[in-house]
């Protein structure tokens, strides 16, 4: 059967993760919760039927590490067909960029403390600026703060 999977990882606790998700597929009109388990961190979705796809299955599955939180999406089709990749590829990355705009109303954990290297901290950040979960106003403010600590 066809996976398509994608995995990306942001500077939040599980929990805010969780809830966000639970958030952003709640908004989602052909998405349905058929299981969230808060305790492992994962959501079992039902993508209803639409044109050109018998519709999906989804897994989500979030796992917390150090100072971020990987989240797992994983779109199988329920009729296997090559045609529908491309509305799995659409529906995984629907899923995902709903879920970065639903994560920045919460707030970021940990602040960059827990990093040793001013230079790593940097990288970190301008990744994080890069890839638009802060603002460039919030990355100008973190940067200052990294700098000051020299």
């Amino acid at each position: 059967m066809l996976l398509i999977e994608k995995t990306i990882s942001v500077p939040y606790s599980k929990a805010n993760c969780f809830e966000a998700m639970r958030s952003c597929l709640n908004s989602l009109e052909k998405f349905e919760i058929l299981e969230a388990n808060e305790l492992s961190g994962t959501f079992d979705v039902n993508v209803r039927a639409s044109m050109g796809s018998y519709g999906e299955l989804v897994s989500i599955s979030m796992y917390e590490d150090r100072e971020y939180c990987s989240i797992t999406v994983t779109s199988s089709p329920k009729m296997p067909y090559l045609l529908w990749k491309n509305q799995n590829t659409k529906n995984v990355s629907t899923i995902i960029q709903v879920f970065t705009n639903e994560i920045k109303e919460y707030p970021q954990e940990p602040e960059f403390s827990e990093s040793p290297n001013v230079a790593d901290r940097l990288t970190e950040l301008k990744k994080l600026y890069d890839s638009g979960l802060i603002t460039e106003d919030e990355y100008n403010s973190k940067r200052a703060k990294i700098l000051a600590e020299i």
